[in-house]
């Protein structure tokens, strides 16, 4: 062998060692949280990192015990997918936003709701905008900021006697037309400030007098979310090309620029509490930690099974919580950090449902049961037997058995202009819910969208005329975010999907009886670019 060879194989074997080094799977699974029915959307840890929240496409928040991975509470009451939570600065209540178009305020010992509050709609936008896509706490904790798919930047005091909520900035065109969504919010670390993304516009709003303070524009992509920088005045923001960006506030010039997935793509990212690492999510079913200052990437978090939509840092400790659409969550921990005890067993109860596939149904049907007790009460001395009814709720859980079926929608049908009926794209009556034999439609759906990446298409949900008017439009359009939330999840950017919804205004079927009505319950899809 000769010298060269020997030096060349050494500095392979040297080559070799440092891609090691840079990228040890320093990071494993301690516990596996399964309990949404359907994607997990989003999540964060409490100000003391003992609890985590998740929440997901079925409308629920699951308030999980870090250390241990035990479920502690479930919070229902949104109407469909929950796309935010936090926690207020002393962790003793949590805000969530919807797309059922409201904020809520919980009690993070009880679970009860304590407020609720709506989105102010856009003139023209109207109801089709009403998702809510941040809530934030004030430093204070005394008042709410939210905001979302309107445009608008609402606050809300949290004390007694507390107005109702008022805008406080909008984000839309000076005429008021419609701008864009805003996709994400932030409180700045002096508590001063709020950072928006919208469209391809970051915003800082002065939360004292609700007046535009700077902004910053890219004609890159557009941003998806915000968070604050890893040092004072500085701000960090995910775009769709794929990029995390952090930015210095005060001179708008970007400070550190990483590409952490591929195009076309959205996720939330999360600094450790030395602000030296980041987590980012969105490539496929990974997350990954970087080194941001030296734009390295440090570690993989591979398990999950479908994309992971967001992945966080404890702010207390060297802790990843991640979210995925597969339905779980998971908590990562350094294996020099995990206990050698043998995990908790979850109750098998309605608390924490099994892991599911969002296709394979479980119907939770709700039926009246009538309970008689006898109470004696005393009246003045006098003793009455009083004969008391009550009202049990029981959960029972019913799996569709219905065959799949194969794909309508070809390659052939691809023309700008032309709708598509998805005709085995099917929901159960009266719900959202996909029967199993929607399945094929939504992966040959799925599959042409990412073979043709300048496809864009309109989906428009239908009903049938059962029930009222505005609730069958409410029900389309739950409808169209399913299917919209599937196509997402598998990783086609939300952008190239628009949606409508009809109600029960165009049906392609006599509403005579119900196999004729389950044809006016569908899904079309106009295509708008190629």
């Amino acid at each position: 062998m000769t010298i060269k060879s020997l030096s060349f194989g050494i500095l392979f074997l040297f080559v070799q060692f440092l891609a090691w080094a840079q990228e040890p799977r320093q990071y494993e699974t301690q516990h596996i949280l399964r309990g949404h029915v359907g994607g997990v959307y989003n999540l964060r840890f409490s100000p003391d990192g003992k609890t985590l929240a998740t929440c997901g496409l079925d409308g629920n928040i699951f308030l999980w015990d870090v250390n241990t991975g035990a479920n502690k509470n479930v919070l229902k009451g949104h109407l469909s997918d929950v796309i935010e939570v936090t926690f207020s600065h002393d962790g003793k209540r949590l805000a969530s936003g919807g797309a059922d178009g409201t904020a809520r305020i919980w009690d993070v010992v009880t679970g009860n709701q304590l407020n609720q509050y709506t989105a102010d709609l856009h003139n023209t936008q109207g109801p089709k905008r009403k998702g809510i896509s941040f809530v934030v706490f004030s430093i204070d904790d005394n008042t709410l900021y939210y905001g979302g798919e309107s445009g608008y930047l609402m606050t809300v005091g949290l004390g007694a006697g507390a107005a109702p909520p008022r805008r406080l900035f909008s984000t839309n065109k000076t005429n008021g037309d419609w701008y864009s969504n805003i996709t994400g919010g932030a409180l700045s670390n002096n508590g001063q400030f709020l950072y928006l993304s919208v469209g391809n516009n970051l915003i800082v709003i002065d939360v004292t007098t609700g007046r535009y303070s700077s902004g910053i524009t890219r004609s890159a992509s557009d941003f998806n979310d915000v968070i604050c920088g890893p040092q004072p005045n500085m701000m960090t923001a995910w775009a769709w090309d794929g990029k995390v960006l952090i930015y210095d506030v005060s001179t708008q010039a970007v400070i550190k620029e990483l590409q952490v997935t591929q195009t076309n793509n959205f996720s939330l990212a999360s600094f450790n509490k030395e602000k030296n690492l980041l987590v980012t999510g969105a490539d496929a079913n990974m997350a990954k930690v970087w080194d941001w200052e030296n734009n390295v990437r440090v570690a993989i978090l591979a398990g999950h099974t479908r994309i992971v939509r967001t992945a966080r840092f404890s702010p207390t400790e060297d802790v990843i919580a991640t979210a995925s659409y597969d339905g779980s969550a998971r908590i990562w921990r350094q294996p020099k950090d995990i206990p050698n005890t043998p995990e908790i067993k979850k109750p098998d109860d309605n608390t924490v449902a099994k892991k599911t596939d969002p296709l394979v149904i479980l119907r939770d049907t709700i039926r009246e049961k009538v309970v008689v007790r006898e109470e004696v009460v005393l009246r003045d001395t006098v003793r009455e037997k009083v004969v008391l009814k009550d009202t049990v709720r029981v959960k029972v859980k019913e799996t569709v058995t219905e065959k799949a079926t194969e794909a309508s929608i070809t390659e052939k049908d691809l023309e700008v202009g032309k709708t598509l009926n998805l005709k085995n794209l099917q929901f159960k009556q009266g719900t959202a819910e996909l029967l199993p034999m929607s399945k094929p439609e939504l992966e040959r759906l799925s599959e042409l969208m990412r073979k043709y990446p300048k496809l864009v298409i309109e989906l428009a949900g239908h009903t049938d005329n059962v029930g009222q008017a505005s609730l069958n439009m409410r029900l389309a359009a739950d409808r169209v975010r399913v299917v919209q939330n599937y196509l997402t999840g598998e990783g086609i950017a939300e952008k190239r999907i628009l949606t409508r919804s009809y109600g029960g205004t165009k049906p392609i079927a006599s509403n005579e009886t119900e196999e004729t009505r389950r044809l006016n319950r569908r899904v079309e899809v106009t295509i708008i670019a190629l």
